[in-house]
């Protein structure tokens, strides 16, 4: 009995990385991820709320600047 289990078991773990190849890339949740407190202390990771901001930044420009053409329309009269 224990050499099939362990034969079992080894045909498993065989057969387990084959199973990842032949799945598809849509499977599996998205969107959620979940990181308990302890563990995102330790690897770095920092948490913040979002809300709206106005963001002003000044650049200086050399030379010609103009619109870019997906961003020009002309509008006609009827």
């Amino acid at each position: 009995m224990k050499n099939y289990l362990l034969a079992l078991l080894i045909f498993v773990g065989y057969l387990s990385p084959i199973q990842s190849v032949f799945a598809s890339e849509d499977e599996g949740e998205e969107g959620i991820s979940k990181i308990n407190d302890s563990m995102a202390k330790r690897v770095g990771v920092e948490t913040a709320n979002l809300s709206s901001k106005i963001l002003n930044q000044t650049i200086p420009v050399y030379g010609a600047t103009t619109i870019g053409a997906e961003q020009l329309f002309q509008v006609g009269a009827r």
